[in-house]
């Protein structure tokens, strides 16, 4: 009886160093997991999942709208984008552009984003709504001389943690200070993201205008325009 005592004490002593072992194992694989699902290639790979299994329907990854912005904008030209969220983008033209500016109007959202871009000498991240500041920044555009702009907004409330404004969307206003300015900059490049939205008659999306009011505006300013990926385009060469 002593024996068959002693053997089950050290089967369970045995177990139990085992258990600890796995467990340590266990959790080093939940950290490296975790550290491996944050890298940009498993970021971008889990978005073209996502988008995939949505049989490519929009919003599209973030990898898909950056190569739009690449084949309108002007690559090493001055870039404006409204709606930082967590500077993803800002950081991507800010390895390509002169000089971004970027606009937050979340104090939260600027925080986190100003940490991710402090690296970066030619990004400034100003705080507001875009309806505000917007015209400021245009002046400061054309008073450097800058002959080519690009402009990304993307400022629009998209539920989870983007900012809600007055209005769920400010492109009326920003296309607004951007139509003073056009005359003076010869070249622009803008880019309207979340085109699918542009549906007031859908009670979702009310408060935005029709979407021919953004090809009004083009064609009022004498631009040629697109669609690609759920983004109007609209440029002046």
């Amino acid at each position: 009886m002593q024996m068959v005592n002693h053997y089950f004490r050290v089967l369970g002593k045995k177990l139990k160093d085992e258990h600890k072992v796995v467990s340590r194992v266990w959790k080093k694989w939940l950290r490296w997991d975790s550290l491996i699902r944050k890298t940009p290639f498993m970021e971008r790979h889990t978005q073209w999942s996502r988008w995939r299994k949505s049989r490519w329907s929009s919003p599209a990854p973030s990898a898909v709208k950056w190569a739009v912005l690449r084949r309108y904008g002007f690559a090493e030209g001055a870039w404006i984008e409204s709606g930082t969220y967590y500077g993803r983008t800002t950081a991507y033209l800010a390895k390509r552009a002169s000089r971004v500016w970027t606009i937050e109007p979340s104090e939260s959202l600027a925080g986190l984003a100003a940490k991710k871009l402090a690296r970066f000498s030619n990004v400034e991240l100003v705080r507001g709504l875009s309806e505000n500041v917007l015209s400021g920044l245009l002046q400061e555009v054309e008073s450097r001389g800058e002959v080519e702009l690009s402009l990304w907004l993307d400022g629009h409330f998209s539920e989870g943690g983007t900012f809600l404004g007055p209005s769920e969307t400010p492109i009326i206003a920003e296309l607004a200070a951007v139509e003073e300015r056009l005359p003076n900059i010869p070249r622009w490049a803008i880019f309207v993201d979340d085109f699918r939205c542009f549906e007031p008659e859908n009670p979702k999306y009310s408060t935005y205008p029709t979407r021919s009011f953004l090809v009004a505006f083009s064609e009022r300013n004498g631009l040629n325009w697109t669609v690609e990926h759920d983004i109007f385009v609209c440029w002046k060469r």
